[in-house]
């Protein structure tokens, strides 16, 4: 008995230790493991959360995949376009497009508005597919003129007054391709005859021959290269006397300017007049050098400087006629304010100018009176006067 009552007082207190080593003390450790852990998480948070304050925010532009088709009526001044123009789009937009037949047929008939419209309801028959409305609206709004009138219009493609050249040779270029739409075989070398047209048509003289020159020492050249090339010769400074058209212009318009300035702002006539005067020499040295430059002048250009002349020699008589009524104006006032301009005492008593005294007038100054005596007396001691009877 003694020694199972000693068994359980001996083994018994030992567990009770072995649980406070491997409960009690083990804890604190583990604690400081859980929070070493949440305050790595809570620093990966904090980072996470100043990275998403600190990235700045993207927007997303949403493009549409077919782009926007402006309807067709047939007229060009609404549409801005002919019915080529619109066919060729309508072609790019359906070759993008997984249609069938039916929605590309429905798809051209949403974009059509007032004539085209009912000239398109007026042909179509059952059964017909995009193509057919394409003939339908060829027939209808195209182009009605033959082949030599579009060749007409074409050779007559000239630069205009005003349009720079790039313009004109897209204008060129849209005139032959109407040539070419509707009469495919009608010119030989296309490239060739567009260059050599373009070259015709230049308006100023002296560039147009620089191009001809240009086009004989490079005869495979294009009219991109010939365009270049014009832009090169237009930038560089010519030599004095080369350009015939333009002085004349810049000359007129200076002196329409200068007339319109000095006829406004004008105060001294003298010095009017020799502004005039020196842009009228300047326009006659400028006229004699291109008449000396150039030997083959054109009825038209000759025509065009004397019409420029003609308005400014009325310019300048307009301004004239203001100038002299201005001054006829401001002499009659002065003459009026020294008519008027007498001068009184506080008294109301008049001042003589002759004098300066008061009480009486210039024209009833005793001094003048006393002059005009003794002047009548000295002439008739000095001359011969009739002897006192």
């Amino acid at each position: 008995m003694s020694e199972q009552g000693e068994s359980p007082d001996t083994e018994g207190p030992q567990p009770m230790d072995n649980d406070n080593d491997n409960g009690i003390q083990p804890e604190p450790a583990e604690m400081l493991e859980q929070i070493k852990e949440l305050a790595k998480k809570q620093e990966a948070v904090m980072t996470a959360m100043s990275t998403l304050n600190t990235e700045p925010t993207r927007s997303y532009v949403y493009v549409p995949r077919e782009r926007h088709i402006s309807a067709f009526s047939g007229d060009i001044d609404k549409d801005g376009r002919c019915v080529d123009e619109f066919i060729e789009e309508i072609e790019r937009a359906l070759s993008a497009r997984n249609q069938s037949a039916p929605e590309r047929f429905d798809f051209v008939m949403s974009l059509l508005r007032g004539p085209a419209l009912d000239e398109v309801r007026l042909r179509k028959a059952d059964g017909d597919d995009v193509p057919d409305l394409f003939v339908y609206l060829r027939e209808a709004f195209g182009d009605k003129r033959s082949a030599s009138q579009l060749l007409q219009n074409f050779y007559n493609c000239k630069q205009k007054e005003g349009e720079d050249i790039r313009s004109f040779s897209h204008a060129l270029s849209q005139a032959l391709s109407a040539v070419l739409k509707q009469h495919p075989n009608s010119v030989a070398d296309e490239k060739t005859v567009l260059r050599d047209q373009f070259v015709e048509g230049v308006r100023d003289s002296s560039l147009r021959r620089e191009l001809k020159k240009y086009v004989r020492t490079n005869p495979s050249s294009t009219l991109i290269e010939v365009r270049e090339e014009a832009y090169l010769w237009s930038t560089e400074d010519p030599a004095p006397g080369i350009k015939v058209v333009r002085p004349k212009v810049q000359t007129c318009n200076h002196v329409t300017a200068e007339a319109q300035c000095c006829a406004a702002t004008a105060k001294d006539n003298s010095a009017y007049l020799e502004d005039v005067m020196k842009a009228l020499k300047e326009q006659g040295r400028v006229n004699t050098l291109n008449q000396s430059s150039e030997k083959s002048v054109s009825f038209e250009d000759v025509l065009k400087v004397l019409a420029e002349q003609g308005k400014v020699i009325t310019e300048l008589t307009k301004a004239v006629q203001e100038l002299t009524t201005q001054s006829k104006n401001t002499s009659s006032q002065k003459q009026m304010r020294t008519k008027t301009a007498f001068r009184f005492t506080p008294d109301g008593q008049p001042i003589c100018f002759k004098c300066q005294a008061t009480g009486h007038v210039a024209k009833q100054c005793p001094q003048r009176k006393l002059q005009n005596s003794a002047m009548s007396s000295d002439s008739h001691q000095q001359g011969n006067g009739n002897p006192w009877l």
